[in-house]
C-alpha cells in the first residue's frame, strides 16, 4: 500500500516512474456537508480535481486497470 496526496504531482511522478500500478483505491474523499458549503473550493479541489487527475497521470503505462473511489 502507498499513501500519498493525489494532488502532489511530484509524488505521483516518483510513484509512477518506479512502479507499475494495477489498482488505485481513493479513500480521500471529503464528505462533511456543512464543511463543503463553508469551503467548496477545498472540497472541489480534493474530490473532483484530484480524483480526475490521478487515473490519467501515467502516460507510459496508461490508467490503472481498477480505480475505486470511496467516500462514505
Amino acid at each position: 500500500m502507498i499513501e500519498a496526496d493525489i494532488r502532489d504531482e511530484p509524488a505521483l511522478d516518483r510513484l509512477f516512474s518506479k512502479r507499475s500500478i494495477d489498482a488505485v483505491i481513493h479513500f480521500a474523499g471529503l464528505k462533511a456537508v456543512g464543511d463543503s458549503t463553508a469551503e467548496p473550493i477545498r472540497y472541489y479541489d480534493n474530490n473532483v480535481s484530484g480524483t480526475l487527475a490521478l487515473p490519467g497521470h501515467d502516460p507510459q503505462h496508461g490508467p490503472p486497470k481498477t480505480f475505486l473511489w470511496i467516500a462514505a
